[in-house]
């Protein structure tokens, strides 16, 4: 009965051991696991950074792109009031040229009527 005793508490003996064993394990395994964690909350935050960071980056890229925008616009509209003004100015010159045109045919008309004059008053 003794011996039977003496094994059952060597039993038992092995069995607390090994659950103080598997406890300590456990333990082990809960620290790393909350290690694991903390890397994961760490690398999280991380990620919410970068995108944090990208988002911002892509308003301030549509922005630049609006400004491109509306500056491209008011360098066509400048481009497009120069060219109506060119062509304006050009119409402007062939209309001058013709009003100097009919001036000197004038003016050489009328000399010629005043030399026509000048050569019957002298005759």
């Amino acid at each position: 009965l003794r011996s039977q005793l003496e094994e059952k508490e060597a039993e038992l003996e092995g069995e607390k051991s090994g659950k103080e064993t598997s406890m300590e394990e456990a333990s082990a395994l809960r620290i790393q696991l909350e290690e694991m964690k903390g890397e994961l909350e760490g690398q999280k935050s991380g990620r919410e950074s970068a995108l944090e960071e990208a988002a911002s980056l892509r308003v301030r890229i549509e922005e630049v792109e609006a400004a491109a925008s509306s500056e491209r616009q008011a360098h066509t509209a400048a481009l497009e009031a120069s060219e109506a003004m060119v062509s304006s100015l050009q119409s402007r010159e062939k209309e001058l040229e013709g009003d100097l045109q009919r001036e000197t045919e004038a003016l050489e008309e009328a000399n010629q009527t005043v030399s026509a004059l000048q050569s019957r008053v002298t005759d």
